[in-house]
């Protein structure tokens, strides 16, 4: 599920500036088609009419009447996999939207509608075209659908932390079932909230010694990590400084912390002790040739930020530099730090590190704080909610067939699935993922769907997990939309 944040002008925002440029993730996006009077839409012109309003940069649509062997196998698995979703939940809940539309994209989304003010989900919904051939295409339809079904698009996509149900620190113990409704009634507790939403928008390598540099590896880029790159490949073809250092973040983060840590995650990232060598020193290099680059650059990196954020939003910033004033922030001496350094006349990289430096040194604080460890944090959330009830969904498949654990090992190597497998098969729980990212590991997830088809044999416990799903999404809607 792809998810797209982008800069908030309203002050909750403004005191995360520099943490939320545009986090892409998986499945839900917070840009939304906007003057619609309808949520469902029955033919397929006017799903691929709407979806090309969609502001998404750079999304492909690939029409029926082009694509049309494509349509149809989706479209006969989104007719099985509908018909399952109302099989196994129709006990529980009789308010089951209209059948989805599909638009087949270069992503697996469901595309929310702004109705008079208000996110709703729509009933189109995204997916990939190579996933029309590829046996993971039930898993992926059955997970777009429980977001639909869910409701997810009426949350306020523009706050990732919106999207978090409840925050523990727990490892899900024994059974899956029971730790999510534990975790909903522990909820998140007093106090950490605020760091985890701050967490949430750093593309930082958590646990990981990067020398004050923000290398991004996940899926996402905040607003350091781009000024970053943005300012250094921008002047690409006009100092070879810049070429140096563009190249060697490439070797870096791809070649290195992507290669060794992307699947793992930092907790059992495993660089080789050569490689580790190599790594200080290119790093030094990096660092070198980036500051080179952008030595006396200080009006083209401001002319980047205001190109990141917005006029308005820049002008905003201006105004709290100018007046010396951060008494609005939340954290006003976070928000004094960072603003003030993004308008110094220092070296532009200089600025960045800085602020990076200061953003972990931050974090670090309030969890001692807190006295919980980072990685013991275990996040529900909406992709959470959506991979259990496609598992429910599901559920009636044969028995020793798992198609949504089937739709997790697509996004892996064979080296990564490799791995993954021999971990799980050994009754181990793998490597959550990254701590500062609401999508879990896929090997995780893997796992967890592995877990959890065995757990919904138990007809209580599956009956519990699908009311409080529903119960927690949708208790908006009126009561006599539940059955029992």
């Amino acid at each position: 599920m792809a998810l797209y944040l982008q800069i908030n002008n309203n002050m909750k925002s403004i005191a995360y500036l520099a943490f939320l440029l545009q986090i892409v993730s998986g499945a839900l996006h917070a840009q939304s088609v906007e003057f619609v009077d309808n949520r469902w839409y029955e033919t397929q012109e006017e799903a691929e009419k709407l979806a090309a309003q969609d502001p998404i940069n750079g999304i492909n649509l690939y029409p029926a009447n082009e694509y049309p062997e494509q349509y149809q196998k989706v479209q006969s698995v989104l007719n099985e996999v509908y018909e399952a979703a109302k099989n196994n939940l129709s006990p529980y809940y009789k308010n089951i939207p209209p059948r989805p539309v599909v638009v087949l994209t270069d992503m697996d989304a469901m595309l929310p509608l702004r109705i008079d003010g208000e996110m709703r989900s729509s009933n189109i919904l995204y997916i990939r075209k190579d996933s029309a051939n590829s046996s993971s295409l039930r898993g992926v339809i059955a997970h777009e659908i429980s977001h639909y079904i869910l409701d997810h698009g009426k949350e306020d996509q523009e706050e990732e932390i919106e999207t978090v149900k409840s925050i523990t620190t727990t490892n899900f113990g024994e059974s899956i079932i029971c730790s999510t409704i534990e975790g909903y009634k522990t909820g998140i507790p007093e106090g950490l909230k605020e760091v985890v939403d701050f967490m949430l928008s750093k593309s930082m390598l958590i646990e990981e010694d990067t020398r004050d540099v923000p290398f991004d590896i996940q899926y996402d880029t905040d607003l350091t990590e781009a000024l970053m790159t943005s300012s250094i490949f921008g002047k690409y073809d006009e100092k070879q400084p810049c070429q140096k250092a563009s190249d060697l973040r490439d070797t870096i983060a791809v070649d290195i912390y992507a290669k060794y840590c992307s699947l793992r995650g930092i907790q059992e990232c495993r660089i080789p002790e050569k490689v580790k060598g190599d790594l200080v020193q290119l790093t030094e290099e990096f660092k070198k040739e980036a500051t080179l680059c952008l030595e006396n650059e200080n009006t083209y990196f401001q002319n980047k930020l205001k190109e990141k954020i917005g006029d308005d939003t820049f002008r905003m910033l201006s105004s709290f530099y100018e007046s010396n004033d951060y008494s609005s922030f939340s954290r006003p001496r976070r928000a004094k730090f960072t603003i003030e350094q993004l308008f110094s006349n220092n070296n532009p990289m200089r600025i960045l590190m800085n602020i990076y430096s200061h953003e972990k040194d931050s974090i670090d604080k309030d969890f001692k704080e807190l006295g919980i460890l980072k990685e013991d944090l275990r996040l529900l959330t909406s992709e959470d909610e959506a991979d259990m009830l496609a598992q429910v969904i599901l559920d009636d498949e044969v028995p020793n067939i798992n198609s949504f654990a089937v739709s997790r090992l697509q996004y892996m190597t064979d080296e990564e699935k490799s791995y993954c497998q021999e971990k799980v098969s050994r009754r181990e729980m793998p490597n959550y993922g990254f701590i500062s990212d609401t999508h879990h590991s896929q090997c995780w997830r893997y796992w967890r769907s592995r877990k959890l088809k065995n757990e919904l044999k138990n007809p209580e416990k599956k009956k519990l997990l699908i009311k409080t799903l529903l119960d927690r999404n949708l208790k908006a809607l009126v009561t006599e939309n539940y059955l029992n």
